[in-house]
Parts: C-alpha cells; structure tokens; sequence
C-alpha cells in the first residue's frame, strides 16, 4: 500500500532527507537512490508517493513517486514522424554540400 507525503529536508551532499508523511507524527527518511529520476533533485515541499519498507530495522521510503515533477514525453503520429524524416533528410542534404 502506497503512503503520501511531502519532502520535509535533504541534504544535497549526503543523498538523503526526510519525508512528513500525512497521517503520521514521525518523519520517514529516503535516499536518492529510490527515487526515479535522480537527475533532478528533490525539492522541499514536494509531494511524493511511496512505499513504507523496513530496511536493517529501520523505516524508510521505497519505491518513490514525484507527483509534482512532469516529464514530458513525445508522441508521434505517422504524419508527424514523416515531417520529422523529411526535415532530417533535408539537413542531412544541406550538410552534404
């Protein structure tokens, strides 16, 4: 069962911070390394969800969701994909000459 909560701290250096996780009194730590996308980094106040897991018997965040970071992801459609091939052949020719 997922829990939710917000980024309370993090320690740039370190990797690590604290989540408030809603309905709970005690803060949950997590480490970067659980997070999905680590090229950006967390944020103070960011919504999350994720698992509460035991780890060397103690409490911590596992499998991680952002809920307020999009990435945006490129879909095509046939009509688009031939634009695309055709501005890249057309490129490609210019770069020839």
């Amino acid at each position: 069962m997922f829990a939710e909560g917000t980024i309370k701290s993090y320690n740039t250096e370190r990797g690590f911070g604290f989540i408030d996780v809603n309905g709970e009194k005690r803060d949950l730590f997590f480490h970067i390394k659980d997070f999905p996308n680590k090229n950006i980094e967390p944020k103070i106040g960011e919504n999350l969800k994720f698992r509460i897991v035991e780890d060397k018997g103690k409490l911590k965040a596992d499998n991680i969701v952002r809920l307020d970071v999009k990435i945006e992801s490129v879909s095509h459609t046939p009509l688009s994909r031939a634009k695309e091939k055709s501005n890249y052949r057309h490129r490609q020719s210019k770069n020839d000459k």
